[in-house]
């Protein structure tokens, strides 16, 4: 069995506009947007480790709520392809990444933890 985590983690500010910044953690300075480096990290570390077969978790999670994504990395229709629960065979599981950290941008506070991890498991 294999099994890889990796995680991006960041401390949100939000100012009196409700405009969040990130402090992403291994990086210096405030970032404007935690979407860039959560890709970064998701084509050029995650999706290059992935193999047929294996399953990939995405937990995204603040002190205030958390949420899964769990899916399945077979060989689909045309190509490689995710297969989640509920929803069509996609090439790409970042975008279905990237509406569930939409989801979670109105609820940041000042000085809230948002954490990504991502596990691979192949058996």
């Amino acid at each position: 069995m294999f099994e890889a985590v990796l995680t991006l983690t960041a401390t949100v500010a939000v100012d009196e506009n409700g405009q969040a910044t990130f402090h992403v953690y291994q990086r210096e300075g405030l970032e404007d947007d935690f979407l860039s480096p959560l890709a970064i990290i998701y084509y050029e570390e995650v999706y290059r480790l992935l193999n047929e077969g294996d399953m990939l978790t995405v937990t995204m999670r603040t002190s205030e709520r958390e949420r899964v994504i769990i899916a399945d990395f077979q060989d689909g229709p045309e190509d490689y392809a995710f297969v989640e629960a509920g929803y069509t065979y996609i090439p790409d599981l970042f975008p279905r990444i990237e509406e569930v950290y939409q989801e979670f941008l109105d609820n940041f506070r000042n000085g809230s933890i948002l954490s990504v991890i991502f596990q691979i498991t192949r058996l």
